[in-house]
């Protein structure tokens, strides 16, 4: 701490070298405020620090000063908090745009990242970003820009995979069922009656139509808004209807959620894989 660099005080500031000391002790001008010293000490009785601050500006500035005193293990509860501050998560996608901007600001790395995965929720325009574009410089906007498009093809990257029978999600989904005696024993209007798997036309039309959302952006880059239950529950309701098709009626209902629920993690781990590029 004492080899720190001191604040400038210039010649006519009134301070003197007798300033610096007080009863024999040495004062060290430190950049942080009282707030964030007090917490910091109490870190060192750790785990003294149970709860974060609510403001987003002072939480960041408390991890900031954790990283550069080297408080390793206050850095690392911090985060924690960060991530479950009184069961709600501080960064949420009504303030990740201002959480990125103070994230850079402070060359917190992880925090960026965390608050680029929630802008993915929102919408990518400057009539959106306004609010924030006062800690948003044209090279922030640009790596939020570049990220989502990187989680954009990766969402995409699941979707078709999906549609081509090779994830999980979709190998389940497409599991052929028990023969039952005097039922169908597959879909009435399959894309390609013979292959294998067998891919009912609807439920792939169903996922391209989702691309689509995503790659004219209807459809924001997230697993939330991208997996929708009630569209594919809709879609399937529709074919049955339409074709008449008790093979899907039977089976796909019993599926619905769990083709969901696979399809949303495999999603959201694909956009894990997605790193923000940082100039440091």
């Amino acid at each position: 701490m004492f080899t720190l660099p001191q604040p400038f005080s210039s010649p006519n500031s009134g301070l003197t070298q007798i300033a610096d000391e007080k009863k024999g002790l040495p004062i060290v001008h430190m950049a942080e405020n009282s707030k964030i010293l007090s917490s910091l000490l109490m870190a060192v009785y750790s785990p003294a620090i149970t709860s974060m601050p609510s403001c987003l500006e002072d939480a960041f500035e408390l991890l900031n000063a954790a990283q550069k005193f080297g408080m390793d293990d206050t850095t690392s509860l911090i985060r924690i908090l960060l991530s479950h501050n009184d069961r709600t998560p501080l960064i949420t996608p009504d303030n990740a745009v201002r959480a990125y901007g103070l994230a850079k600001f402070h060359s917190l790395a992880i925090e960026a990242l965390l608050a680029a995965r929630c802008t993915l929720h929102l919408p990518c325009s400057l009539e959106f970003y306004a609010p924030n574009l006062r800690i948003l410089d044209g090279a922030s906007i640009y790596e939020l820009a570049c990220y989502r498009a990187r989680c954009r093809d990766a969402v995409l990257g699941c979707i078709e995979a999906a549609r081509s029978g090779k994830l999980p999600s979709a190998d389940k989904w497409l599991a052929p069922a028990p023969n039952v005696d005097g039922q169908s024993s597959t879909c009435k209007s399959l894309k390609e009656p013979g292959a294998t798997p067998e891919v009912p036309t609807w439920w792939d039309q169903h996922l391209e139509r989702l691309a689509e959302g995503v790659k004219e952006g209807t459809r924001h880059p997230s697993a939330k808004t991208v997996v929708n239950l009630v569209a594919l529950q809709a879609a399937l309701d529709k074919h049955v209807e339409d074709e008449s098709c008790e093979y899907c009626r039977r089976v796909y209902v019993r599926r619905e959620e769990k083709f969901c629920t696979m399809l949303e993690d495999e999603i959201n781990d694909a956009i894990q894989k997605v790193q923000l590029d940082l100039p440091w």
